[in-house]
């Protein structure tokens, strides 16, 4: 079952099968960490009567799920349905964050558009 709801802490295997087809990783802003390195993580803490259901949960690398409860940094699932990271004042003005290593194709390579000319390869 991916719907869990407060029957179970842990997420099933068939949950943490989705979760690392949906995120592919650890959802931490610059984080590469793959799938099979990273934990289900609740975007409402367990102990804040989160629910273990797929769309309310993501992955999260053993360091970056602790981030959340000793850290400071809070996680919400955007519109999109995917995780935002949002850092503790001391190191931000709180806004949320996703991360795009998992994810290239969602971005423009070189030379195909949506860009401003700039990149980011060393000059040649």
């Amino acid at each position: 079952p991916l719907y869990l709801g407060r029957a179970a802490r842990t997420a099933s295997a068939a949950q943490r099968l989705a979760l690392f087809a949906r995120d592919l990783g650890c959802t931490r802003p610059n984080c590469t960490a793959p799938a099979s390195r990273s934990q289900a993580h609740h975007i409402t803490n367990w102990r804040e009567d989160g629910l273990t259901n797929v769309d309310t949960m993501t992955l999260a690398c053993g360091c970056d799920n602790r981030l959340v409860d000793t850290g400071g940094w809070s996680t919400t699932m955007g519109p999109d349905g995917r995780t935002h990271w949002t850092p503790p004042p001391l190191l931000d003005v709180g806004q949320p964050r996703t991360n795009q290593y998992h994810r290239p194709t969602l971005y423009p390579a070189e030379g195909e558009g949506g860009g401003d000319g700039e990149t980011d390869s060393p000059a040649r």
